[in-house]
């Protein structure tokens, strides 16, 4: 992503991945070269099939592309007849015109592109126009790709079912929306499925619609999964391993609602108490870099942005005074942002940016529900532990059944 893939409770150490490995003999991993907090070790990209044809799901971020294109040029050992796409984020797509410029000046022939076309183009051609399809289509002018005809022409566009072979190679796509509207899965007839962004091998992962999330996260398990090959972090090595990284990516989402629930329920039984909450945690952060990241602690985040939260932790002051007090407008309320650095309990400006896209799928599920409410408040913005404005926000109550805390 840039902004896709987020470890909310700290995957702790991350899992040493090679390069390139034979994962199997009709599957080959190649890591995308883009380690970062957002994208783990990197984007995995993996090379499916054998000499009689092949089948590559995803590329990497553009800005690595020169070393991942190599290592994929090397790692091929046959004719490469597709490149299938699982989403739309940049670090999936980022190296696809270099692959194909690679590609063309090898004497390659030119392989199909596939990609679900975005259910949502409208939306993020406005919010997010560089994650749209038209803008991944302009990068594609003159590109070296057999073209296709349809709605994303000359990609050629996916449907939940649909089927990509190569001999002795067939992947069936499964569309599981959640983490963007596009996301797809692929299953081998072997029960292998590569999901993309929607489960990481290490950690967890944003979404930007809950409900849809969770509904893709249940279809995976009724697929029962023999090995998950994810975007990011290790594979699962097995069926009984998968079933159980699945029910763990459940439990960890319904636990995460639970303990938003609560922290806006504690809000809103003490109005007013949001600030003073805060300066807790920023007391805290003062002792260590893994103290001032939160609970999962600093393995995650990178070393860097750790020290610096450590020491704007301890170059702070309080800020409980710039918070609304009393009974009054916005005391029983908080802003996405304050929000994230209660529940994740951090001052990680990193995290909590990562941290944003995930619950505001929970509070948009939360809202729907008729459980939280949605206004305008004067509310502070907090960067670094230091107020730097107060403002018109908009901001979330807590309206549902409360319970004794």
């Amino acid at each position: 992503m840039a902004v896709q893939q987020a470890t909310m409770n700290g995957p702790g150490k991350l899992a040493e991945l090679p390069n390139t490995a034979k994962l199997t003999p009709n599957v080959t991993r190649v890591l995308g070269q883009n380690p970062s907090l957002m994208t783990l070790q990197g984007t995995n990209t993996y090379i499916l099939g054998d000499a009689d044809g092949q089948i590559l799901i995803d590329t990497t971020s553009e800005e690595t592309a020169g070393p991942w294109v190599d290592l994929v040029v090397s790692a091929l050992s046959g004719p490469l007849d597709h490149i299938v796409l699982t989403h739309r984020h940049p670090d999936h797509v980022g190296g696809l015109v270099p692959l194909l410029s690679a590609l063309k000046a090898r004497g390659n022939p030119a392989p199909t592109v596939w990609k679900m076309p975005n259910p949502d183009e409208g939306e993020i051609a406005v919010d997010r126009p560089e994650w749209s399809d038209g803008h991944l289509l302009k990068t594609l002018s003159g590109a070296y790709l057999k073209p296709a005809s349809g709605p994303i022409a000359p990609l050629a566009a996916l449907r939940d079912g649909d089927k990509v072979s190569v001999p002795g190679m067939t992947i069936t796509v499964v569309h599981t929306p959640g983490h963007t509207a596009d996301s797809i899965s692929f299953l081998t007839d072997a029960g292998e499925v590569f999901t993309g962004d929607t489960v990481l091998g290490q950690g967890t992962t944003i979404f930007t619609d809950f409900a849809a999330y969770m509904g893709s996260l249940r279809r995976l398990l009724d697929i029962k999964p023999a090995v998950i090959y994810p975007a990011h972090g290790p594979h699962t090595p097995d069926g009984e391993t998968a079933r159980k990284h699945l029910q763990a990516y459940i439990q960890h989402r319904q636990e995460r609602e639970d303990k938003i629930v609560a922290a806006m329920q504690a809000i809103s039984a003490d109005p007013g108490s949001l600030g003073v909450k805060l300066d807790a945690i920023r007391e805290h952060a003062k002792a260590s870099p893994d103290a001032a990241v939160g609970p999962g602690g600093a393995g995650g985040a990178g070393a860097e942005m750790a020290k610096r939260a450590v020491e704007a932790a301890r170059n702070s002051s309080p800020i409980a005074s710039s918070f609304p007090a009393g009974d009054v407008a916005g005391s029983r309320s908080a802003t996405l942002a304050l929000l994230c650095r209660l529940v994740y309990a951090t001052g990680h400006e990193g995290l909590i940016r990562a941290a944003s896209f995930p619950m505001g799928g929970h509070l948009q599920k939360l809202e729907s529900e008729g459980r939280v409410k949605r206004s305008r408040a004067v509310m502070p913005t907090v960067v670094d532990w230091k107020v730097t404005e107060s403002s018109e926000q908009d901001v979330y109550e807590w309206v549902g059944e409360s319970s004794a805390l």
